[in-house]
């Protein structure tokens, strides 16, 4: 079997994964199955806690003597090998050869995975028992049970260990074909606690009290992720205190809507997360921070998309029945990259539409920047989002007929996407921004998580509308700002996807009889209008006559309306008239960011790797790929749902509940032979009452 990949794209940007193997490593009887070297598909990963703090030594030493319940175990942080790596160290307990081998604690021993977190799980029964020096706000409280998960209180996991998991899972899930849901993504919080099955008390032969516990076919039939407590009816493994909200976001490559444009809430804890801060913040819960024992279980446990692949006529809809702003040409004859989005004024927060990296910003938190001058375009605040996209195929056997699945032996697309038009900083009631240094700054939840994080390493001033490279990791659904005005009335984002290098856009799957209409401009022209193909002459009679539903299959290749130089000034002005261009000129040039950015990543080449990468994969010309917003996210999405089973939005219905198995295969039985546990079905489990 091959080899888990040793370098994991995540967050836009390529990490060094490092294993520890196990030594010495577990061998062939710390495994069930009679043939423990067989190839078993796996599609289920199981996640445990190891009810302790010690190094994963004390968990291997134990397996040596009884039959191994995970193949890998994810440390603590103090245990770190390497002080300085991001995450904390993942175990490897059997080699590579042996990951297919069955283990203990799980609904198909052969065709699940399981993973040891170095945790204590529930950690205290009543408030009098936790010690003074114990900070009770640092640990979940469970205030009522549910199922095996009593009224406890519970160790938190680390954050070093939320980033191992990302890691890991990501790698796991490349390698096997597990689809990246969770058990109870239709979003009942208590469906990723409940114990799917019956118990059966009776007395063996030796007069002992015995239980048998019969796990439900519909748990043990699942594909994805689940969790100790979900199998058996005297563990809280993986129980209430796990954030899987917080790694769904992490594992997913899903692309999500970037405001909300409907009437649902948002109810999970947004990021970026920092070891340094413990508060939480939700939409539609709480309207201030949260410490984590009085966290909302929804919002820790909830694992659903909000992009839904069966309501894609209602967002086409919404982007192109405002009033401008559409793609890809905009009423005034200009280039148009991208859409606007206009959310309801209840709702103005803007979220990261994939996991990626912040590497451009304009935040700029003087508000006066809106009001100076006649506002025609909207704020110039933005913030620029690299991500890696994943959209070639190939042919892969996985136990059954020869299926197409993505292909991650290959580099990954690197595409941005851009949140232009954001809204200043919020104001105290005396007029005075909110910004680093006041008194509201650290606690007042509509100033993003990510400029926090980058505020506490960083005091230049750039309130004055300087571009700015965050490099700040964030996860699909994290708040990134507000929505501004545009045309000073309403809440308007505009929002654009791009890239370097054309992206084949598998839009077979998603548009009946569609294929891709490129339109490619030979020249730096600002104006669309001077089309010299038939295609661009029909776009842009499509876009005079208001038919935006004839384009959303287009692709654009022109320079970015945001990589305006002097020569582009001097031809509008000529067109326009000196008394009618000052305004206009006043308005571009503080909107303009492009080469402002590259201009930073080049300063940055010699301290940052990163910053080469950047100007590589956006030109000097300014001349980019732009693609439907809309449709790229609909593309995108498909592809994993089709291929992959990954995503929770759509046609899966209520995704991450018992998926029935894509291949039936014939499973073994394996049988523990220290005689206090045994697996008599692959689903019941034995023990002692």
């Amino acid at each position: 079997m091959p080899n888990l990949p040793r370098s994991i794209w995540v967050f836009g940007k390529q990490i060094a994964f490092n294993l520890q193997q196990a030594n010495p490593t577990l061998q062939n009887n710390s495994y069930l199955g009679s043939n423990p070297n067989n190839t078993w598909v796996k599609n289920q990963i199981v996640l445990h806690v190891t009810a302790g703090n010690n190094p994963a030594t004390s968990s291997i030493n134990h397996w040596t003597t009884t039959p191994a319940g995970a193949q890998f175990i994810v440390e603590r942080e103090e245990h770190r090998l390497n002080p300085d790596q991001s995450y904390s160290d993942v175990v490897q307990a059997v080699e590579d050869s042996r990951l297919e081998a069955g283990v203990l604690h799980a609904t198909a021993p052969q065709h699940s995975i399981g993973i040891e977190i170095a945790n204590l799980g529930s950690q205290y029964n009543r408030d009098s028992d936790i010690p003074a020096d114990v900070d009770a706000n640092s640990l979940f409280h469970m205030t009522q049970r549910y199922d095996n998960c009593g009224p406890w209180w519970y160790q938190p996991f680390q954050e070093g260990q939320y980033r191992a998991l990302i890691l890991l899972l990501r790698a796991l899930c490349i390698t096997f074909p597990i689809p990246r849901v969770f058990l109870g993504s239709n979003g009942d919080a208590m469906e990723t606690l409940r114990t799917y099955g019956t118990r059966h008390p009776y007395i063996d032969t030796r007069g002992r009290r015995r239980c048998r516990f019969n796990v439900d076919s519909t748990i043990s039939n699942f594909q994805g992720f689940l969790s100790h407590c979900n199998i058996t009816c005297y563990k809280a493994c993986g129980g209430p205190a796990l954030n899987r909200n917080r790694l769904y976001r992490g594992i997913t490559d899903e692309w999500w809507l970037p405001v909300d444009i409907d009437e649902s809430e948002r109810g999970y804890y947004t990021g970026p997360f920092s070891a340094d801060r413990d508060l939480f913040y939700v939409d539609g819960f709480f309207a201030e921070p949260t410490p984590f024992n009085r966290s909302d279980m929804e919002a820790i446990q909830q694992t659903k998309s909000y992009f839904n692949l069966n309501g894609v006529d209602s967002y086409f809809h919404h982007v192109e029945g405002n009033q401008g702003g559409y793609f890809p040409i905009g009423r005034n004859g200009c280039w148009h990259g991208g859409v606007h989005f206009i959310p309801s004024e209840s709702k103005p927060r803007v979220y990261a539409a994939a996991s990626g990296t912040i590497v451009a910003a304009r935040i700029g938190t003087i508000p006066e920047l809106e009001d100076d001058i006649p506002n025609q375009f909207g704020s110039p605040r933005f913030v620029l989002i690299r991500h890696a996209v994943y959209l070639d195929t190939h042919e892969v056997q996985l136990g059954g007929p020869t299926e197409q699945r993505l292909n991650y032996s290959n580099p990954p697309l690197i595409v941005f996407s851009l949140y232009m038009h954001l809204a200043a900083f919020p104001v105290d009631g005396e007029g005075n921004t909110i910004d680093d240094g006041h008194a509201e700054f650290e606690n007042h939840p509509e100033i993003p998580e990510w400029y926090k994080i980058w505020r506490n390493t960083h005091s230049e001033d750039i309130s004055s509308g300087q571009v700015f490279n965050p490099e700040i990791e964030v996860m699909v659904g994290d708040h990134l700002g507000s929505c501004g005005r545009w045309y000073r009335q309403s809440r308007c984002l505009h929002f654009e996807i791009i890239s370097g290098e054309e992206i084949d856009l598998p839009l077979e799957l998603l548009l009946s009889g569609s294929e891709v209409q490129t339109l490619v401009t030979e020249d730096n022209s600002f104006y669309a209008t001077d089309f010299q193909s038939e295609e661009g002459r029909a776009c842009d009679r499509a876009s005079q006559s208001n038919q935006y539903d004839q384009l959303r299959n287009h692709v654009c290749h022109h320079r970015s309306e945001w990589a305006v130089y002097e020569s582009d000034l001097i031809t509008i002005r000529s067109q326009l008239g000196r008394s009618a261009f000052q305004p206009i000129y006043e308005n571009i040039q503080r909107l303009v960011w492009y080469h402002r950015a590259r201009r930073v990543w080049s300063n940055e080449r010699s301290t940052n790797p990163l910053a080469e990468e950047l100007l590589n994969n956006l030109p000097g010309d300014g001349r980019v790929w732009h693609y439907h917003p809309i449709t790229f996210m609909c593309s995108v999405n498909n592809q994993l749902r089709e291929l992959q089973g990954d995503f929770a939005g759509g046609h899966m219905g209520q995704a991450g509940s018992a998926t029935d198995l894509a291949h039936t295969a014939v499973r073994e039985v394996g049988v523990v032979r220290d005689g206090d546990v045994t697996l008599e079905t692959r689903c019941s489990f034995e023990f002692s009452v």
